[in-house]
């Protein structure tokens, strides 16, 4: 994968090492925000989900809720032994405040998922205003800087179509925090950026454990 520079941070995206850097996305210029982060107080709670029989949550979370009412859903669904479970708990509550400063959304879908198939490996937009993306397990996102897209390649599952120069792919890393601008924002038709999942089929302990955090108001249409 080619490094990202300062530089190109700059241009229709940014990547940043403090959550504040998420918040750009909402510029009419940017299309990403990535928070390069490490987490290793969550890895008791995700090895111990990932070795159980979880297979995902998911929910609509209203902002009038306090936030906490997160935390004890997913303590509830999930029933976690270890201690740290908390941290995840946290984390989760994190991302979703944050969303919730960069929409005026009444609602919000929270979904966290064990990841077993391929059906998003084809370069893609999404049809929403803000999604935010978080793996806590195995391989990340992958995505295009906006002058590595042959948009007129898009919905034809075929990423050869899409990508212009395949040493250009970027990619998210475990733990990073991304805010992908969808279709749906204003002013953002013809803009949203293209990204794919990496594959998990065929591959040696490649199941991930997926966070999406979307909004959901226009979803559709």
């Amino acid at each position: 994968m080619e490094a990202i520079t300062a530089e190109q941070s700059q241009i229709h995206y940014k990547v940043g090492s403090q959550s504040s850097d998420l918040d750009c996305v909402i510029e009419p210029s940017k299309n990403l925000s990535i928070w390069k982060r490490e987490l290793p107080k969550v890895i008791p709670a995700v090895n111990e989900l990932m070795a159980s029989t979880f297979q995902g949550v998911q929910f609509v979370y209203d902002r009038s809720e306090p936030i906490e009412v997160i935390g004890s859903f997913l303590d509830e669904q999930m029933q976690l032994e270890t201690d740290d479970a908390l941290y995840l708990f946290a984390d989760i509550m994190l991302l979703t405040e944050k969303m919730l400063e960069l929409c005026d959304d009444q609602e919000i879908g929270i979904s966290l998922e064990r990841v077993t198939n391929d059906n998003c490996t084809s370069f893609h937009t999404d049809f929403l205003g803000l999604r935010l993306l978080c793996t806590y397990k195995g391989d990340a996102t992958y995505w295009l800087e906006n002058d590595n897209v042959n948009r007129d390649g898009l919905g034809k599952n075929n990423n050869d179509l899409v990508v212009k120069d395949k040493n250009k792919i970027q990619q998210m890393q475990t733990y990073w925090a991304g805010i992908f601008k969808g279709e749906n924002f204003e002013g953002n038709t013809g803009k949203g950026i293209v990204h794919r999942s990496p594959e998990v089929l065929n591959k040696k302990d490649s199941t991930r454990l997926l966070l999406r955090i979307d909004t959901i108001k226009n979803f559709g249409k």
